[in-house]
């Protein structure tokens, strides 16, 4: 969980950056919607871990390169393209939350309670308006890449 909060917290900086940058409207406006969302649960998430920040944790390699890559999509690509960077992450974890058979007093079951109710459609119009013939294999690639990088985060998990 401490390294989820170490993402949550890189992420959440990453998309401040993006609402500030220069883009049309509305895309502008879902990197603003999910900057305020993250920072709002990363805030939630520090106080429930009695954390002031995330400078003293330990980041695994997995975790680096995930990053790494979120970093990369934010610098050299075009702003749709870090929306679709973030849709593997929001679609999965919604996924697993709702396959989880738990109930509540059971160790997850505010993990899940916190991740069933995400809404991954929201993207649905934006990246159908912004994703081209011309641009789709390259978003096709970073949503794959990105889908591997949540594999390797969560086999990184076991091994803690």
């Amino acid at each position: 969980m401490i390294q989820d909060i170490y993402y949550l917290a890189n992420v959440t900086d990453m998309l401040e950056v993006m609402s500030n940058k220069d883009m049309p409207e509305d895309l502008k406006e879902f990197m603003k919607g999910r900057y305020q969302s993250y920072d709002r649960f990363r805030i939630q998430m520090l106080k429930t871990f009695n954390l002031n920040g995330v400078d003293g944790i330990k980041v695994t390699e997995a975790m680096k390169g995930y990053l790494a890559e979120y970093q990369r999509i934010m610098v050299e690509e075009e702003p749709i393209m870090f929306a679709v960077s973030l849709l593997p992450c929001n679609r999965l974890w919604v996924w697993i939350a709702n396959q989880l058979n738990i109930g509540y007093g059971n160790a997850y079951w505010s993990w899940k309670k916190n991740n069933m109710g995400g809404k991954p459609e929201k993207y649905k119009d934006l990246l159908s308006k912004y994703l081209t013939a011309k641009n789709f294999k390259k978003a096709n690639k970073i949503f794959r890449n990105q889908m591997g990088n949540e594999l390797q985060f969560f086999k990184a998990s076991l091994n803690q």
